[in-house]
């Protein structure tokens, strides 16, 4: 297995400590009892100074990186949107994590079938991408959006750790997501 593929499979961490989300202060995040989390990859561009909670160095380190240049194209997008998320610039943000959800689906696409655990991967990348655009929209007050966002990664990845912590916040917001149907 090439250096390249196992940087592909690389699954992306719950940034907990890091990027609990909060709009205000880190007392704030500390009186929630769930908040929402973001994932990121800390071996992409960015990803050390996203784990540091240094958003402003972040963007400065992915800014010139574009998707279709990256290594890992859907890394590169989902730390964007985390980096912007951070940092409030809603109209950016919108259009990073659109481009992680799409770049974490083509990779899902592309990745071969013979691939041990690619298919699994695969799911909790998109499922990170959505969770992500999801914690996003719901802050800059896309309710509903955030919603269709969390019910994806949900069909997903029903049993990953942020998928879950977001379901969870979710829930104490005053909102569920109910599965199709109901």
């Amino acid at each position: 297995m090439s250096s390249r593929r196992r940087n592909v499979q690389a699954l992306p961490l719950a940034l907990c400590a890091g990027l609990t989300l909060s709009m205000a202060t880190a007392a704030f995040a500390a009186e929630q009892p769930h908040p929402f989390v973001l994932t990121a990859y800390p071996t992409a561009i960015g990803g050390h100074a996203l784990l540091a909670g240094r958003y402003p160095v972040a963007l400065q380190q992915l800014r010139g990186h574009t998707s279709a240049a990256a290594f890992d194209a859907a890394a590169v997008s989902t730390n964007r949107c985390v980096a912007l998320s951070m940092t409030a610039q809603w109209h950016a943000a919108q259009a990073a994590c659109d481009t992680a959800v799409r770049a974490a689906s083509r990779a899902r696409l592309d990745s071969p079938a013979w691939t041990v655990g690619s298919g699994v991967d695969g799911d909790r990348r998109l499922a990170a991408a959505y969770t992500d655009r999801g914690v996003m929209r719901w802050l800059s007050h896309d309710h509903a959006g955030a919603q269709q966002d969390f019910a994806r990664a949900r069909t997903l990845a029903p049993d990953s750790g942020f998928v879950t912590r977001n379901l969870t916040a979710l829930k104490f917001h005053g909102t569920e997501v109910h599965p199709r149907g109901s």
